[in-house]
């Protein structure tokens, strides 16, 4: 399936860059895809790329880094994975090929020309190296990794004592090696397949043995570079969303992880890091759709981006800059772009401005855990860890305002000082809010009666509380804190009500909280009102959660949104969400059934719902996987909707208004069932579903009033609507209800008491819809707003 996916590469030329601290000095293009690339210094001083191609290998002479010069072209059997490293004058590259064996390339004669040789060496006993991943040289031996003798270990060879002729030495054959790097006698090797780098000792290459293993943090262990005075281990996870983390190695005992890093501009974007390299204390890393990402590294415990230099214009995924190298005397820096072919780069290191400090409990003394760290003004967010510390920064340098804040205390703001090259300390002692304790009850709008076990939620200061509510309807909860609460009740058979920053700021007082719910049939998903999964699947089952969002490599789009569909809610169902994009992919059968509901009440019942869904086969084509609902009465089982995707715009819709009884008979006891289905191995499938409602269609029509009593602007809006709330629905008891042009009911919100105005259309598509004020037995007319584009 990887291979597949890696194929579905959608590129773009590169017109312009996001750029910090690099500046672009040339760049070669060539016909076959790019992977990594190497530096070779002559005796002379001059200097050369080595560009590995799907195609072979590119010599370019870069001496002068504005005038790169393609010295020679070295055709290898086509593979698009290639790696090499030099010792002496002689270049070493691996393909997975096997039809290139390792390749020997001797620069004794550049400029003019050079040889090469490919060489199949023998691992004795055992087999031909007729492939290898990757490979590092370290004090005259060649560590080949991925090899296909054994279990694709580590092969050594000794490439100081016959240059261009390699012999072996020994093998690491414990677990596949998916890349290498060794220093001082010590293999620190990339385990990808058990996720995890692991230590040996080579010191004597006749008993090797094993030091130590650490999983790292998305279990995808792809490459590891040590720090200049060997304490830290710098590594890849080659993962949508992964970062690059840092280890403390000084006691293979007693690995520590001190940071990990992902550039904040494209943060849960899908962006991958590839190869991380060290040069003095700064990471140079190769980080795929993000290009060249430099990060300061003096402090291993708190990394942060000092520059970066984008190669690949398109979406987030496994595709732009492959490989890096910073380690020529001029500076200069090699990326090698998968697209878009070598970069010659000019880097400005520059050392970041270090922010940290503690964060206490004013009273106690005790740490906070989760206190945030902001500096609006830099787009900078940190959170303090378990022992209270926060460690952060910028390559900005200046005076900022920074806010600490954490639920259940008073924010604080306090004005800094940040500098280059310098640490800042700021400490913080945050004095508690209060608390009170609230008592309430859910209970029908209609009847009074109390609702047993219905669905409640809390968020407060972005934090989430689950209430119980009991058999009686009622439910409490004690020492809660002070502050602005957003309240969702639900419960199967009614429509959500949904209160907005309902504040509670008395200290030490018992609340007590009356939510009324109206009869109906409606889920947003923000609660779990009793939906069953029927997991047949092997991978890829309904599963309700927030978006999240994934693109496949190299697509060019989102497959999968990263916002819920436009309703007053946070969730969804979603086929296997999960940050890696081939992870969260459907493979089998997967359905989705609602609770019982009765339909034989209503005139006319009618539903919608929202859905989204992505398919493509391995030809790059659209898939026919609909998103197939139907409805079970008890007697039988009808498909009433199959939708389907007709364009490569992956995104929330709507679906057509479904009239039951144009299906099926109508009984007290009917379902929905929502089904996705894929068999072929060779389709990426996904699929979402939100919103649905059900409603009497012969009862509701909504039709356009002119004489209103209360106000919204702007409209037309292409953002929020503002509306101005008369006093008659100040009480706390009023509701702002949402419908669409054909009476559908989009949305129901309770207005909070004493409020003089509401936001209301954030998430609405383009369109005409109306408004209605809704109090005790009044309501007043409708309004029609109308959401534009722009």
């Amino acid at each position: 399936m990887k291979y597949f996916i890696a194929a579905i590469l959608v590129c773009s030329v590169v017109s312009s860059n996001a750029q910090l601290n690099v500046k672009l000095l040339s760049q070669v293009t060539y016909q076959a895809s790019g992977n990594d690339v190497w530096g070779y210094v002559a005796p002379n001083g001059d200097e050369y790329a080595i560009m590995g191609l799907s195609s072979g290998v590119s010599v370019v002479n870069v001496t002068d880094p504005r005038n790169p010069i393609e010295v020679a072209f070295i055709d290898q059997v086509r593979s698009p994975w290639r790696d090499m490293k030099t010792w002496g004058e002689y270049v070493y590259v691996t393909s997975e090929s096997s039809g290139n064996g390792l390749l020997a390339i001797d620069m004794r004669q550049l400029p003019d020309t050079l040889a090469y040789e490919n060489l199949f060496l023998e691992v004795p006993g055992v087999d031909t190296v007729r492939s290898c991943h990757n490979i590092y040289i370290d004090e005259g031996f060649a560590y080949l990794a991925g090899c296909n003798p054994g279990v694709g270990g580590v092969e050594i060879f000794d490439v100081a004592s016959e240059p261009g002729n390699p012999l072996y030495v020994a093998s690491i054959n414990q677990q596949y090696s998916h890349d290498v790097y060794v220093r001082d006698n010590r293999v620190y090797s990339s385990e990808i397949n058990i996720g995890q780098f692991s230590i040996y000792d080579v010191t004597d290459k006749s008993n090797i043995t094993f030091l130590a293993g650490q999983t790292t943090p998305f279990a995808f262990t792809h490459n590891t570079w040590l720090s200049d005075d060997g304490n830290t281990l710098f590594t890849t996870d080659e993962r949508p969303n992964a970062p690059v983390g840092a280890y403390d190695v000084s006691d293979p005992q007693n690995i520590m992880l001190l940071d990990d890093f992902r550039p904040a501009a494209t943060a849960g974007e899908g962006g991958a890091p590839h190869n991380v390299h060290v040069w003095s204390d700064w990471l140079i890393v190769s980080y795929y759709s993000d290009g060249c990402v430099i990060v300061d590294a003096a402090r291993p415990d708190n990394l942060i981006e000092v520059g970066n230099f984008d190669t690949f214009l398109g979406a987030s995924g496994l595709n732009g800059a492959w490989g890096a190298y910073p380690f020529f005397p001029s500076g200069t820096i090699l990326i090698g772009d998968i697209s878009n072919g070598l970069f010659i780069l000019g880097p400005e290191y520059k050392r970041a401005s270090y922010l940290e400090g503690l964060v206490t409990d004013a009273e106690t003394g005790e740490s906070i855990n989760g206190a945030s760290i902001t500096i609006d003004s830099l787009s900078l967010t940190d959170f303090t860890e378990a022992d209270g510390l926060y460690k952060t920064g910028t390559i900005e340098e200046g005076e900022y305002l920074m806010t600490v804040s954490r639920a259940g205390y008073i924010t604080q703001e306090r004005t800094i000082t940040l500098s280059n090259g310098v640490l800042t300390e700021e400490d913080f002692q945050l004095e508690n809010l209060g608390s009170f304790n609230l008592r309430g009850t859910v209970a029908d709008a209609e009847t009074g009666e109390p609702i047993p076990n219905a669905g409640l939620r809390l968020m407060v200061q972005g934090e989430f509380i689950p209430v119980v509510v009991n058999s009686e309807g009622n439910f409490g909860l004690d020492q809660l804190i002070l502050g602005d609460y957003d309240i969702i009740a639900g419960s199967w058979g009614y429509e959500y009500s949904f209160l907005e920053a309902v504040n509670f700021s008395e200290e030490d007082v018992e609340i007590f909280l009356d939510i009324e719910l109206t009869p109906g049939y409606e889920d947003v998903f923000s609660l779990d009102l009793g939906w069953e999964v029927s997991n047949t699947a092997f991978q890829g089952d309904w599963f309700r959660a927030v978006p999240i969002g994934t693109s496949p490599p190299g697509f060019g789009i989102e497959a999968a949104p990263s916002l819920d569909s436009p309703d007053l809610g946070d969730r969804a169902y979603i086929t296997g969400q999960s940050p890696d994009f081939v992870a969260g992919l459907l493979f089998g059968v997967t359905a989705l059934t609602s609770p019982s509901f009765d339909a034989t009440d209503m005139e006319t019942p009618a539903m919608t719902y929202d859905y989204w869904q992505f398919g493509v086969d391995q030809n790059v084509e659209l898939t026919d996987n609909p998103v197939v609902v139907s409805i079970d009465n008890g007697i039988v089982v009808v498909a009433v909707d199959s939708v389907v995707i007709d364009d490569l715009n992956f995104e929330w819709r709507q679906s057509r208004e479904i009239i039951l009884e144009d299906y099926i008979e109508l009984t007290s006891d009917m379902r929905v069932i929502v089904t996705m289905d894929n068999q072929n191995q060779n389709a990426a499938v996904e699929g979402g579903f939100d919103n649905w409602r059900l409603y009497d269609k012969g009862i509701v029509a909504v039709t356009e009033i002119n004489e209103v009593d209360f106000r919204v602007h702007p409209n037309p809006s292409y953002q929020n609507f503002v509306v101005r709330l008369p006093e008659t629905y100040r009480n706390g008891e009023a509701s702002l209800v949402l419908r669409d042009t054909q009476g559908r009911l989009l949305g129901k919100q309770q207005v909070p008491a004493e409020a003089q105005t509401m936001e209301v259309g954030e998430y609405l598509d383009s369109g005409i819809y109306f408004l209605q004020l809704v109090t005790g037995n009044s309501q007043s007319q409708w309004i029609k707003i109308v959401k534009t584009d722009r």
